[in-house]
């Protein structure tokens, strides 16, 4: 995450992993999984990079690590759930969560 612009460093990310998302249900599941390694990883990423949106005045700011959370995790665990392979509605999900964290 070295770019020069955090707010579209967050944002890339975010929709990369709903990417990643819509083709592995695997990573799906394990992203809600507080346990997981993987999932605290990709977690630890994206919380950087809302940190760093944040504080460049780019994302509300009393958004919190938990909220980027439940927000993504539970977004990704539903469509995961409900078996959403199409990485258009996986997009869309994740510009939601995205227009959640804008100021």
């Amino acid at each position: 995450m070295s770019d020069a612009d955090p707010g579209e460093a967050f944002h890339r990310y975010v929709l990369e992993l709903f990417d990643a998302l819509a083709r592995d249900r695997l990573l799906t599941e394990r992203l809600a999984d507080a346990a997981s390694p993987a999932a605290a990883s990709v977690l630890e990423t994206l919380a950087d990079a809302m940190e760093s949106a944040r504080a460049a005045g780019e994302l509300r700011e009393d958004a919190t690590q938990q909220d980027l959370r439940v927000l993504l995790c539970g977004v990704a665990l539903q469509l995961g759930r409900f078996g959403e392979r199409d990485p258009a509605t996986w997009r869309r999900y994740g510009e939601m969560v995205l227009a959640a964290f804008r100021r």
